[in-house]
């Protein structure tokens, strides 16, 4: 049921939801990126990166985006033949840590039980597997058995039916190296929280859910300012801003040589250190697409 592409995915849903701090925009998830010496306008759309299938949709306006783009980037390669193999080598703690030593014991139990309990898994599989991944799959969990369809993955089908490219913001290596900067003891402590807050954060993650798919930028703003779920200014530092600002400079450079449809998880859109905000800095015409 768990492959390293699976991990893949819930750990690029994680980031998703490591965000606060939005401005207010309009209630969109695609926006048009023009001006600035572009002849041809690229595509700038806010991912969810697993949803359940009932939920997921991908508007017309989408799909005319990827139509006109010449090539879709994501914020990895996930049609790399080389992705599981990439994942199987990083999703691992550094300096051989391992779970029962980052957890206090009374906590590896919780943990232990819950994966035996609630997903018919033996965490000892993942003994050395990073904490913020193993989160991952609680959030899989709270999708409560449903299908699950992933916005990257469809993107990626679109993209070999139309014969283009797809292609990564960052490598593998790159993103986990961003979960590399929090410690394994902070990423235990959280992936506890949540197990042993299991119906609160169910209830917060359904919120999320659906704000997003109401595309409402200013609720996602109030659910992310709940100090109860939301990360520390210094890990979205690490998670979210500085990935931002390296992604502009890219972004630049490719929309200015071809039309691209650009997707990454939506809580890299909105705020002052946001994609839409960073772009318009540069120069760029970043408007929402309905």
């Amino acid at each position: 049921m768990f492959n390293s592409k699976s991990i893949a995915l819930t750990c690029l849903l994680f980031f998703t939801f490591l965000f606060n701090g939005f401005c207010q925009e309009s209630k969109s998830l695609l926006w048009k990126i023009s001006g600035n010496g572009i002849t041809q306008p690229s595509y700038l759309f806010g991912t969810i990166h697993l949803i359940c299938e009932n939920d997921f949709i991908v508007s017309p306006a989408v799909e005319t985006s990827v139509k006109n783009a010449s090539q879709v980037y994501l914020e990895i390669d996930m049609d790399d033949p080389n992705l599981n193999a990439q994942m199987q080598q990083y999703m691992k703690m550094a300096n051989g840590q391992k779970l029962q030593n980052v957890l206090k014991p009374d906590d590896y139990k919780v943990v232990s039980r819950f994966f035996k309990d609630s997903l018919g898994v033996n965490v000892d599989f993942f003994n050395d597997t990073k904490p913020m991944l193993l989160y991952s799959f609680v959030l899989i969990k709270m999708m409560n058995g449903c299908n699950i369809k992933s916005y990257e993955q469809a993107f990626v089908e679109m993209a070999k039916k139309q014969q283009k490219e797809v292609k990564g913001l960052e490598t593998v290596a790159q993103q986990m190296s961003f979960i590399d900067q929090i410690s394994a003891e902070k990423q235990g402590d959280d992936l506890v929280k949540a197990i042993k807050n299991y119906p609160v954060y169910r209830t917060y993650f359904t919120k999320l859910i659906n704000v997003y798919k109401e595309q409402d930028i200013e609720g996602l703003q109030k659910l992310f300012s709940d100090p109860e779920f939301g990360t520390s200014e210094n890990e979205n530092e690490t998670l979210i801003y500085n990935r931002n600002k390296t992604w502009i400079e890219q972004i630049k450079a490719i929309a200015l040589k071809q039309p691209t449809f650009f997707a990454v998880g939506a809580g890299h859109l909105a705020g002052d250190s946001g994609v839409i905000k960073l772009l318009r800095n540069q120069g760029f015409k970043v408007e929402p697409v309905n």
